[in-house]
């Protein structure tokens, strides 16, 4: 993000990271994936890297990684609710499993589970790839893809 000169909000935690993995995870393990009328690739919870204890695992599978990177790049406030989450210790596999039994999740007020909330400031890793995209050209841009997702998966 930086390279690209997009606002340091654009810049993301691990912890942040991981709040969204596991509201992602919880989402489509516990309420999602349940629904037959939004079982997808992108909902299955067997994408997401899971510990013993069925927690998000520090690190992510290949196909987790892709849905976040395209998350992030198209739907920024899903990394917002993250962070609102962080910031006032909401991490939702814990709010589902305190659930009542007629199913309703307890709500804190402003946080949404899975973060897609919309907002009149949504800032769009796109816009800046693009002004990026056009300023250094499109052969810079893919190298700076190239090296992205060299680091993200290695050969070895």
């Amino acid at each position: 993000m930086r390279e690209i000169d997009a606002p340091e909000e654009t810049i993301v935690t691990v912890a942040e990271l991981h709040n969204l993995r596991d509201a992602m995870y919880s989402s489509a393990s516990e309420l999602i994936w349940k629904n037959e009328m939004t079982q997808s690739l992108w909902t299955m919870p067997n994408i997401y890297a899971i510990d013993a204890d069925g927690k998000v695992a520090s690190g992510c599978r290949a196909l987790e990684a892709l849905k976040i990177i395209h998350d992030m790049h198209d739907l920024f406030p899903v990394v917002r609710s993250a962070r609102e989450r962080l910031q006032k210790g909401i991490v939702v596999s814990d709010l589902i499993k305190k659930r009542p039994e007629n199913g309703a999740i307890p709500s804190k007020a402003g946080v949404t589970l899975a973060g897609l909330h919309a907002t009149s400031d949504f800032i769009s890793a796109r816009s800046f790839a693009y002004h990026y995209q056009q300023e250094h050209g499109d052969r810079a841009y893919q190298q700076l893809l190239r090296r992205l997702f060299d680091e993200l998966f290695p050969a070895d």
